[in-house]
């Protein structure tokens, strides 16, 4: 008898390890650390999910219900209007970062770029308007010459700027490469201010613009990489001259984007 209640005593000290351990095994689960733990959506209470809503679908935040259907603002360094919501989250759409020197380089496009919607576009006419547009109001430290015009009887002034830096020029602007467009002095009408190609430079008078001034108004999400950028317009005192609208799209490029098209609403 003694020996069974040995026996069975020892069987009962065994079956409570057993229990015991596999308490231990479950009660030691690990938390999730701070740095796994997905935050939830500003704006949004604690309880609801933290997905991000893409681009069209029907539930938006409170943020995005309020714009236009199918807009987001861009998102845009150093102004307080647009936050992160200038990229769709289902990926399509890259986001566009439009900075301070961006805002800056599509003003002076305000003044440089003539309206355009297709590459087809894109006829000699279209190029001459661009690159003289571009350089006739000499923006930087752009290099100056002169150069004789008998038709004038004067001596022009003119910016010179090499074929290379023209090319990159376009090709930040608009992400296209530069066409063998390549006007000749002498094809020039009598009169006109200069804008003609020579031994690997490209020379445009100087010359002045009308009082148009541009300031930066918006920018909204179009489509699945496409935004809208607006700019007023001012004239001689009048602040509802009317707009520019440009239309980008995310680039690897300095800007961040280049151009695919612009209005001007008059």
């Amino acid at each position: 008898m003694k020996k069974l209640a040995v026996v069975m005593m020892l069987c009962a000290v065994l079956s409570m390890a057993g229990v015991s351990g596999c308490a231990s095994g479950n009660g030691n689960t690990a938390k999730p650390s701070a740095d796994s733990v997905t935050p939830e959506p500003a704006g949004k209470e604690a309880e609801q999910d933290s997905e991000t809503t893409p681009v069209g679908a029907e539930q938006e935040n409170k943020s995005a219900q309020e714009q236009e259907p199918g807009q987001k603002d861009v998102t845009d360094q150093g102004s307080s209007s647009s936050g992160k919501e200038g990229a769709a989250a289902d990926g399509k759409a890259a986001e566009i970062q439009l900075t301070e020197a961006g805002k800056e380089f599509l003003r002076k496009m305000c003044y440089c770029l003539p309206e355009f919607s297709d590459p087809a576009e894109m006829d000699d006419e279209f190029w001459h308007e661009f690159i003289f547009l571009s350089y006739t109001g000499a923006w930087g430290d752009e290099e100056i010459e002169e150069v004789t015009r008998e038709d004038l009887q004067m001596q022009e002034k003119v910016v010179k700027v090499s074929l290379e830096d023209m090319e990159a020029y376009v090709k930040l602007a608009l992400g296209v490469d530069l066409p063998d467009y390549k006007p000749a002095f002498e094809d020039m009408s009598p009169g006109q201010t200069s804008c003609f190609y020579r031994d690997g430079y490209y020379y445009i008078g100087l010359s002045d613009f009308p009082d148009f001034t541009f300031t930066y108004q918006d920018g909204t999400l179009e489509g699945d990489d496409i935004y809208i950028v607006k700019y007023n317009t001012a004239f001689e005192g009048d602040e509802n001259a009317g707009s520019v609208v440009f239309r980008v799209r995310p680039a690897d490029n300095a800007n961040g984007f280049v151009i695919v098209g612009k209005t001007v609403n008059r």
